[in-house]
């Protein structure tokens, strides 16, 4: 269940970037990456790949965040604790505090194609199923530590099972794990080609992001990654189609992969530990 809090106009700056953003470029998205150890996010403008402005979130060491369909909240990883936390735009402040009791450490975190409900991955062997309207949840077992996850065509998740070397296939409407496949040395991210027909999984033990046939779930192909520190994470393709974005943890980098030559052409430094970069819409409510 939920307990509501007080809204916070220091989170002003969080509602104006999210909420009311119009970017300097023809671009109608911007990109959100969650800096791990701090409370900040950056956004990123993609036509540039500039870093527009650090925000400040309401919360420490998020791994994740994600809007409603609507744009009228944001959700947020809280980790510690691994609780969800719902940011209200129009109000500029926490709204609700998730209590996940299962998990104690939160990863990626994604709204469900339905709009109602919240999916968050855990490293404490857990994905976790929040209805973001009645509090209630249902926390999935799985076999090791999940961490960045995707929705695949066929609406199942389909999330890096980090130390199991597997990705785990996750019925969220059935609350069950139904599958797996093997994909490589501690896998952090996984993203679906723009026709469905390959999966990207980012192996952080192998420094390079390993293509899978997606009806096979056969290994077709490899992009080493340059790294600088290491710690490859989430890997998106942005609405676009035109370029994938993997998340460099303790290289405090972006790095970004051309999605027709699948090479990396670009790589971005951010100010904080990033574990996710994810596109967020211009198009939200703004604030009343």
């Amino acid at each position: 269940m939920f307990k509501s809090r007080l809204v916070l106009p220091v989170f002003v700056g969080l509602l104006l970037a999210v909420g009311s953003v119009t970017p300097a470029s023809a671009s109608d998205y911007l990109v959100n990456v969650v800096l791990d150890k701090t409370k900040k996010m950056a956004l990123i403008n993609p036509d540039t790949y500039e870093v527009e402005r650090y925000i400040d979130l309401p919360v420490l060491g998020t791994h994740g965040v994600t809007p409603s369909p609507d744009g009228k909240y944001v959700y947020i990883n809280a980790m510690p604790p691994a609780d969800i936390v719902e940011f209200d735009v129009a109000n500029g402040g926490v709204s609700k505090w998730f209590e996940i009791k299962e998990t104690s450490k939160s990863c990626g975190i994604q709204v469900a194609p339905d709009g109602q409900h919240i999916v968050s991955a855990s490293q404490s062997k857990k994905m976790v199923i929040l209805n973001r309207v009645t509090g209630e949840y249902t926390a999935i077992d799985t076999p090791t530590d999940t961490h960045q996850f995707t929705f695949g065509p066929d609406g199942n998740v389909y999330v890096a099972g980090g130390k199991g070397g597997e990705v785990y296939i996750v019925d969220w409407k059935a609350r069950k794990l139904t599958g797996s496949f093997k994909v490589g040395k501690m896998p952090h991210g996984v993203s679906f080609s723009a026709d469905g027909s390959k999966i990207l999984v980012s192996l952080r033990g192998e420094n390079r992001v390993a293509i899978f046939d997606a009806a096979s779930r056969k290994e077709v192909g490899s992009i080493p990654i340059e790294v600088s520190e290491g710690g490859l994470c989430n890997i998106a393709l942005m609405p676009d189609h035109k370029t994938y974005w993997l998340a460099e943890t303790f290289g405090r980098s972006i790095h970004i992969i051309d999605a027709h030559t699948l090479k990396p052409i670009k790589k971005i430094a951010v100010d904080g530990e990033p574990h996710h970069a994810l596109p967020t819409t211009a198009k939200m409510a703004a604030p009343k």
